[in-house]
């Protein structure tokens, strides 16, 4: 489940003591590292592509989330902690009985996040469904909502219920919040 959920989202989990090893992007695989089979596991030494000095705005990615419940905290994960190839916001929702899990991880430094990123990766989402959450192309599938903001950062919402319940939650997200939280590179 840990590998489908890294891949499906191309976010790169794994332990901070193993090491990627990065092949060059090309126009239908812009994030090389994280779609190498051989990276499965690894994550948080992997070189940046575009370099340690980009910033991302974890209080802005998270202020574009649905308020938690009280108790609850949105996580702020930085690039490198705890294996994580790529910053990242997460948060659990309790909707109908059911947990969901809403990520938004920023992809700069393991794609290329130049235009067009997005739809390659929205088009090896397979057996999806293709909707508009706004105006923003959107990949659902059973418990599953994907989304690529400015070819750059990736929001899924995912749990074990009804596809519509994660629909409604990803319809909760603060995409102009997000948008802004996550510029274009």
């Amino acid at each position: 489940m840990r590998a489908l959920l890294c891949l499906s989202l191309m976010l790169g989990c794994g332990s901070a003591s193993e090491r990627a090893e990065p092949r060059a992007a090309t126009a239908n695989d812009p994030c090389p590292v994280l779609s190498d089979p051989a990276n499965q596991d690894v994550g948080g030494l992997v070189p940046s592509l575009a370099g340690d000095d980009v910033p991302t705005d974890l209080d802005g990615l998270a202020a574009s989330l649905p308020a938690v419940a009280e108790g609850s905290t949105i996580a702020k994960i930085p690039r490198g902690y705890a294996g994580h190839w790529s910053p990242e916001v997460a948060a659990a929702y309790e909707r109908d009985g059911v947990t969901w899990r809403v990520s938004i991880t920023d992809l700069v430094h393991v794609c290329t996040c130049t235009e067009g990123m997005g739809e390659t990766l929205r088009r090896g989402v397979t057996n999806a469904e293709d909707r508009m959450l706004g105006a923003v192309p959107a990949r659902v599938r059973p418990g599953e909502v994907l989304v690529w903001i400015h070819d750059r950062c990736a929001l899924q919402v995912g749990g074990q219920g009804p596809t519509e319940v994660a629909w409604a939650l990803a319809q909760e997200i603060d995409l102009d919040a997000l948008a802004r939280a996550c510029p274009a590179r």
